[in-house]
């Protein structure tokens, strides 16, 4: 059952980031990757002890882990650390504003994080009223850090059912190009477009606009269940989707 953690267990929880830091870096990696987006450990919160409550102290335990990674596994390694406004609610919005925002990111800064890894669901989109900078552009403004954008790059539809086709397109491209010259991220990636197109990178690169395929998850699982059972493996299917969605048709699984 899940139960409040206790300080020793959230210790536990911190020394357990920095050890596999520490392996990574010793095992050969160039940098490590933190998640502290979305609805995972790090953002997700409803304490009103000092791990929780104000943004300074739901902020505490993301940076905390940033802390003790740094200490494990020196100055000059990278971390990339991914923020989120939104969890589950697509609506939610941590920092209200770009002092909350800067109130929220700056100690993890200093604590260590080299790279911000900002997604959103639309990256074209402002993330504060009176600017046009996206949430990967304020986090590199406040921070002086680098950072990376993603949210429906090259997608036709980006509020799509995530399990449905959604088409390919060349349209948010040029609205990219623009905020990466401008110096708002360093870094894009890539999601849903680049699964239905393994060298997207490469197409868009040379101009090749017609090659560029939709992403559709029927033919995605298809494809991987291909390739599952010529390795004797069971085929997988869509994943099933919370109750939050009790519209969403059921999907075959290709296990056959």
């Amino acid at each position: 059952m899940p139960h409040k953690a206790t300080e020793k267990a959230l210790a536990d929880i911190i020394h357990a980031f920095g050890e596999a830091a520490y392996q990574a870096k010793q095992t050969g990696f160039d940098g490590v990757a933190v998640h502290g987006g979305h609805g995972n450990l790090i953002r997700s919160n409803q304490r009103s002890d000092r791990w929780g409550g104000s943004l300074t102290d739901r902020a505490r335990l993301g940076l905390e882990v940033v802390r003790e990674i740094r200490r494990r596994v020196g100055p000059v390694f990278p971390i990339m650390f991914r923020f989120s406004q939104w969890g589950w609610d697509y609506e939610a919005k941590i920092a209200a504003n770009p002092a909350e925002l800067e109130t929220w990111l700056v100690p993890l800064a200093d604590a260590g994080v080299d790279f911000f890894d900002a997604p959103t669901r639309r990256f074209w989109l402002p993330e504060f009223e009176g600017s046009d900078m996206n949430l990967a552009g304020w986090a590199k403004k406040i921070t002086g850090k680098l950072a990376m954008t993603v949210g429906s790059v090259g997608l036709e539809d980006p509020l799509a059912d995530p399990f449905a086709k959604i088409g390919a397109t060349t349209n948010n491209l040029a609205e990219l190009i623009r905020m990466l010259e401008r110096g708002d991220f360093v870094l894009v990636a890539v999601g849903r477009a680049l699964l239905a197109n393994p060298d997207w990178a490469n197409i868009v690169r040379d101009k090749r606009w017609d090659a560029i395929k939709p992403y559709d998850s029927g033919r995605l699982y298809e494809t991987l269940g291909q390739a599952r059972r010529r390795r004797g493996a069971r085929a997988i299917g869509p994943p099933s989707l919370p109750d939050r969605f009790p519209n969403h048709a059921a999907k075959p699984s290709y296990d056959k």
